[in-house]
């Protein structure tokens, strides 16, 4: 998690960031046909998927 930049950290919770990377990976091996190392595989996702997102829209229970 420490390889998000802090704007970022607000778009998904830590678990599905973690899921999404790993997932993120079969696509990256997959293509390139050789697997892809995990810190590879976190700077792409940062730099090209997480970078698009928007921030998650937390409500309470009160909302």
């Amino acid at each position: 998690m420490r390889m998000i930049p802090p704007d970022a950290r607000g778009k998904l919770e830590p678990a599905e960031v973690f899921h999404e990377i790993l997932v993120h990976r079969w696509y990256l091996s997959e293509k390139s046909d050789e697997e892809v190392g995990i810190f590879d595989t976190a700077r792409d996702y940062i730099d090209t998927v997480l970078a698009t997102k928007p921030n998650e829209l937390i409500t309470t229970a009160d909302d």
